[in-house]
């Protein structure tokens, strides 16, 4: 035992005997931006000071008197390597009471783990930081170094984290995963992250799951993350309303917004209709026609999109003071002329309705007359007679 604190006690930093007095190492160091708690490996670690003389002496860049700022970087864990101090000499005098803005860049370890950063003032030539003359405890800054080792080790339990380092951490996992992972990374990814992160967690970290994920891999595993998300729809549960607010959310990017509703339809067709119909009838509520008809445009599916249309244009008739809803049917039944019979001519019927709904009297009777199914032609043209949409509903 004595073998061992014997090298402890040689290997640890020594601090000189101080020629100054106490009051001659006091500093403050006001950091003028947080140093990030997440960093690649080798990065540089910017360190933005504001420094003030609070001694009573000045401070000079070299000689009996130069003083330096010193950065440590001490290892939180024991497999951890500590690299060397760095140290800078101040680039002019600094006299007592007088600040000094400092910017410099340190080197971040290469080795993933979690470490502190250390700074501070010293003399030249001294080990001892004057935080350690005057009896206390540098300023300092913990912070992770990430690598795909630490990745790989956080992905499991990614989603336990709170949500601001949930979005921290994904954005790191986005920039560190090489553009073709592996079979085992790519299944981690799907299970720990985008999976977990549109069915359980908050609204922002979903839509950095899709901004981080699935864009950084939508060329090599969509079709496996298409797969998981498919089943993970279909199971009770799991809920959908999360996947169905991300899906129409405006601040997620419009090509995730487009492949989550694809995948959506091909399970729940029913809900999305009624979630985007449900959504455009908010932004309508709220002035926001454009928005609305643009979420309604964006719709991949052409048979969810003509639906949504309709019935959103239904729903606003009555109350349609702005002609709005004649332009909402102009776009429907621009859609419908692609379509097959009976479906086009089912739309034409239903669209007379809702324009007698919405005092379109002319409009309701030029569309009555353009539909090609006989049967429903005569059926709309008598409703454009009574003035009413109550006829217009197609059978079976």
């Amino acid at each position: 035992m004595s073998d061992i604190k014997d090298i402890a006690e040689s290997s640890a930093r020594q601090v000189s005997p101080p020629d100054w007095p106490a009051t001659s190492h006091r500093a403050k160091i006001a950091l003028k931006e947080e140093i990030p708690s997440l960093m690649l490996a080798g990065e540089k670690i910017p360190l933005s000071l504001q420094i003030t003389n609070l001694s009573d002496r000045t401070w000079q860049p070299d000689g009996p008197d130069g003083v330096e700022l010193v950065t440590r970087i001490e290892p939180q864990e024991p497999e951890l390597l500590t690299p060397p101090e760095q140290r800078w000499p101040l680039s002019q005098p600094l006299q007592p009471d007088e600040t000094l803005s400092w910017n410099r860049s340190s080197n971040a370890p290469r080795t993933g783990g979690t470490y502190l950063m250390v700074w501070d003032m010293a003399r030249a030539g001294d080990d001892g930081l004057f935080s350690e003359h005057l009896g206390r405890p540098p300023d300092s800054a913990r912070f992770v170094i990430v690598d795909m080792d630490t990745v790989q080790t956080i992905l499991p339990g990614l989603f336990k984290r709170p949500e601001d380092e949930i979005i921290q951490w994904l954005a790191m996992v986005a920039r560190i995963l090489p553009d073709e992972p592996d079979t085992a990374l790519q299944q981690s990814l799907l299970n720990d992250g985008l999976i977990k992160g549109l069915f359980q967690s908050h609204l922002g970290v979903r839509r950095e799951a899709l901004y981080g994920l699935h864009d950084q891999y939508q060329d090599h595993i969509v079709a496996s993350i298409d797969s998981e998300i498919e089943r993970a729809l279909k199971h009770p549960d799991n809920d959908l309303e999360p996947v169905l607010n991300l899906s129409t959310h405006p601040q997620v990017k419009a090509e995730a917004r487009i492949w989550l509703q694809t995948l959506i339809a091909q399970v729940h067709p029913g809900r999305l209709e009624a979630h985007i119909v449900e959504e455009m009838a908010r932004l309508f509520a709220d002035g926001k026609f454009e928005r609305a008809l643009a979420l309604a445009q964006s719709i991949p599916d052409q048979d969810i999109r003509v639906t949504v249309l309709l019935s959103w244009a239904e729903s606003m008739a009555e109350d349609d003071t702005e002609n709005q809803t004649a332009q909402v049917i102009s776009l429907v039944l621009d859609e419908a002329a692609s379509l097959s019979e009976p479906r086009k001519s089912d739309i034409g019927l239903r669209a007379v309705g809702i324009l007698l709904s919405a005092g379109e009297l002319e409009r309701a009777l030029t569309v009555a007359r353009s539909i090609d199914d006989p049967a429903r032609r005569v059926q709309a043209l008598a409703a454009t007679e009574t003035g009413g949409g109550g006829d217009t509903e197609t059978e079976g």
